[in-house]
């Protein structure tokens, strides 16, 4: 965290990144099953995206002889255009049901979500911690922190007609006017994970082709062009940054050029200045998808704009791991995680941030210098998951090796306290209420 640090409308290629071996393979796990899966595909895709086009394909998501709901088809009476201009009712939904309802409750929600999304806006709905209407699962999705990434996309792309509607207004909520596709591009692609399906990545790709044309009308011939600029886009970032998925070699500019000679009818062709300018955008500058599942860096945004349930903030003593040294910090247990800052006034800024998922909590001896000590330890595998900014480099970030993290709190009632809302923050005890 960096006040350069992305949020969720900021450029994709300002990512984290973590510097880990396990998490690296995971990533290119991840790319592989886009990349590969959609690579070779998506030269395919250019055949039929020249079908298309001579075709006056519509873009639906339907292939039967019912009415489908399209991603293309107009939303009704918008009561919104762009995400700044989500009503106060949407906006603070989140907010309005957290005051209202058991912090438990929202974090059950989450988790359900994270492992199930059909499942978990279901319970969400229930339970009525969101309304069941388009407009406030697509909030939900955009501006809840803690959600998983992939769990997102999955379910942004699924065919139901409830889904489609929830993607529509999701990409309504962004605002794109008077901005480079690419750039547009890489905050739509920052906000989840692409699923694996190639035909889940269709329908979330026109919803972005969809929406970019609404903000931009006179900048490109029609929606169609702009989806397939956006495959264009990928295909040329996989071609030039990742080495081991290049099918035929890297693209040149005239590859470039040419590929979109045969997918875009020549009436409808880009302006070469626009093509050169995206070619150049994502040669110098990798369109990187996000690696972290759960995005905590924006957590950490939204505890600085005071939009994030804290249950508990205070000073406690930490014990470094490689150098047992103890340092002063604040930290605060929100949205499944524990941030710890040198200040308390920097709230942008975290040292480090420690998923509290799958994590114990536990008192210990005292240390021989530090007395009422605790420590998180994993439930699962061999360490705590921590994400820490590297120092000077903006937006990159290294994985935590800690296998536990010791604290010091100032008084046995204070130690207490902290593990009660450890235990809390990692949904392991429901919360109690204070004696008067």
């Amino acid at each position: 965290m960096d006040d350069n640090k992305p949020k969720a409308s900021s450029t994709v290629s300002k990512t984290t990144i973590i510097d880990s071996s396990r998490i690296a393979e995971r990533a290119k796990s991840h790319d592989s099953k886009i990349i590969h899966h959609n690579g070779l595909n998506l030269e395919r895709r250019f055949s039929n995206f020249r079908m298309r086009n001579h075709g006056h394909h519509s873009m639906s998501t339907h292939t039967d002889n019912t009415t489908p709901v399209t991603v293309t088809q107009p939303l009704k009476p918008m009561r919104y255009v762009c995400h700044f201009n989500v009503p106060v009712s949407l906006r603070k939904s989140r907010l309005l049901s957290r005051q209202n309802a058991n912090i438990k409750q929202w974090m059950i929600g989450k988790r359900q979500f994270n492992e199930n999304p059909k499942e978990g806006i279901r319970w969400l709905v229930d339970n009525n911690l969101i309304q069941n209407t388009p407009e406030h699962v697509a909030t939900f999705l955009f501006h809840e922190t803690g959600l998983s990434k992939r769990a997102i996309g999955d379910y942004l792309g699924e065919k139901d007609d409830s889904h489609i509607e929830v993607l529509k207004h999701f990409a309504h909520m962004f605002d794109f006017f008077s901005t480079d596709i690419v750039e547009a591009l890489r905050r739509y692609l920052f906000t989840f994970l692409l699923p694996g399906e190639a035909q889940k990545i269709d329908r979330i790709m026109e919803a972005f082709a969809q929406r970019y044309y609404e903000c931009n009308p006179d900048v490109y011939a029609n929606a169609e062009v702009c989806f397939i600029l956006s495959f264009a886009i990928i295909m040329l970032n996989t071609s030039l940054h990742n080495k081991s998925a290049r099918f035929g070699g890297p693209f040149t500019y005239e590859k470039f050029v040419s590929s979109l000679n045969e997918a875009i009818l020549r009436q409808h062709m880009p302006d070469i200045n626009l093509i050169k300018n995206i070619y150049d955008n994502i040669k110098n500058n990798e369109l990187k998808l996000p690696e972290d599942d759960i995005d905590l860096s924006n957590v950490s945004a939204k505890i600085k704009e005071g939009n994030s349930t804290i249950i508990k903030e205070g000073w406690l003593w930490k014990q470094g791991g490689r150098v047992r040294q103890w340092r002063r910090r604040w930290f605060v247990i929100t949205d499944g995680c524990l941030f710890y800052y040198e200040s308390r006034t920097e709230v942008d800024n975290p040292r480090g941030i420690i998923s509290l998922i799958d994590v114990g909590v536990r008192e210990i001896e005292d240390d021989r210098t530090k007395p009422f000590c605790f420590e998180l330890f994993p439930l699962t595998g061999e360490k705590v998951k921590t994400t820490k900014p590297i120092l000077g480099e903006i937006g990159k970030a290294t994985e935590g090796h800690h296998t536990v993290y010791r604290m010091s709190a100032s008084s046995e009632d204070e130690r207490k306290d902290w593990i009660r809302a450890l235990r809390i923050g990692s949904q392991n005890e429901l919360p109690k209420q204070r004696s008067s």
